[in-house]
């Protein structure tokens, strides 16, 4: 349930938005992969493996924004702590590991959680996806 005034996005965005953020993802993977080292895959992966464990144990922060039950994906500080340090790897390295960080999280999240809204847990992953690129 959404908060008052608020509605659902329609499957459109949701999909149209997923698709935009694996063609930036793939678009900077091509661009940047050769550049990462074994070291800056092993901290990338970690940190998706962290973002996961976080996306689905978090609680929501009450009041910021909407308000449902059963669902625990609205906790949106918790996981900059995880992902932040990665653009440390510098430029485009740092944002395409953030990213590759964010949906492997969110989207394992989105497959392991058994609740009554997975496709929540991938919509708040395509949004920090975008937001990152």
């Amino acid at each position: 349930m959404y908060a008052r005034g608020a509605s659902a996005p329609s499957r459109f965005v949701v999909l149209g938005g997923g698709g935009l953020a694996i063609a930036g993802i793939a678009a900077a993977v091509t661009l940047y992969a050769r550049l990462f080292s074994v070291p800056d895959w092993v901290l990338t992966g970690c940190a998706a493996i962290a973002i996961a464990f976080v996306a689905m144990q978090a609680l929501p922060i009450r009041g910021l924004r909407m308000k449902r039950t059963g669902v625990t994906a609205e906790a949106i500080v918790l996981d900059l702590p995880i992902f932040a340090p990665l653009f440390a790897l510098g430029g485009g390295m740092g944002v395409t590991a953030a990213a590759l960080a964010l949906a492997a999280g969110y989207g394992a999240a989105s497959i392991l959680r058994r609740a009554p809204a997975p496709t929540d847990l991938a919509r708040h992953g395509v949004v920090r996806v975008l937001a990152v690129l």
